[in-house]
This record gives structure tokens, C-alpha cells and sequence, in this order.
């Protein structure tokens, strides 16, 4: 008993198809696996850079740009903003960098930090509690 012309050209068309639906979706996870692995670099590049800051014992960046010492292709970008709050007396600015990568719009990577300033001490301008 053989196999009809009709029935062997539906099993090709069906082999083809499912052929076809494995390498969309393995090249999709592959793009996925590669753009999680640079969000991670840059998370990674972006904390070694605040670590750097913080150290430093210097004021963290006002509203500018710069490169990775990692990554010399990718750039930060910082920017500050005052939140509202209850008490004016005690304004609370929030930092926030964002790494890039020249090739995108969206950031690879962002952190936010918030910091307290009393009323006539703004030029202190540190987020984390020094030990």
C-alpha cells in the first residue's frame, strides 16, 4: 500500500511548516538570551560606575552624559527631579542614570535614588547612608 501524491505533499507541507515555526521561534529566543545578557552587562557596568561614585566621597553628577569605563561604546545619562512632599522644609530629589547603547532609544539599564535634603544643606548631595 503506498502513499497518494496528495498525502505525501500535505506531510512535506506539515514537516515544512513545523520546520519553519522551530527556527522563528529558536531565532527569537536566541534575540531575547542576547538583549537579557546586555541588560545585564549594563546593570552590571551601571553599579561598578555608582560604586565608583559613592566612593569617591564626592556629589553624584548633576543633569549630564558620559561613557562606561566597561563599555566605552554605551553611555549614562543622569538627570535629578524634586519630588512634593508634605514638608517643605525637607525637599526629596530623586537621581536618576540611564545606560544606553548608541544603537537604541530604549536604556539597556536604570536606577533611581532617592535623597533627603534638609532645608539649608543642598549642597550635600548623597542618597546612601555612609557607614
Amino acid at each position: 500500500m503506498g502513499l497518494t501524491l496528495i498525502e505525501v505533499l500535505a506531510g512535506i507541507v506539515l514537516i515544512s511548516t513545523l520546520l519553519v515555526t522551530v527556527l522563528v521561534t529558536s531565532g527569537k529566543h536566541t534575540r531575547r538570551i542576547a538583549e537579557a545578557q546586555r541588560q545585564l552587562q549594563a546593570a552590571g557596568a551601571l553599579d561598578r560606575l555608582m560604586a565608583q561614585w559613592h566612593a569617591s566621597n564626592l556629589p553624584y553628577p548633576g543633569a549630564t552624559t558620559g561613557h562606561l569605563p566597561d563599555y566605552p561604546e554605551w553611555f549614562w545619562k543622569s538627570s535629578w527631579r524634586v519630588l512634593p512632599t508634605d514638608n517643605p522644609q525637607w525637599p526629596v530629589q530623586v537621581l536618576r542614570v540611564e545606560v544606553f547603547s548608541p544603537d537604541e532609544d530604549l536604556p539597556l539599564a536604570q536606577v533611581e535614588l532617592l535623597d533627603v535634603i534638609p532645608g539649608k544643606h543642598e549642597e550635600t548631595r548623597r542618597s546612601i547612608t555612609r557607614p
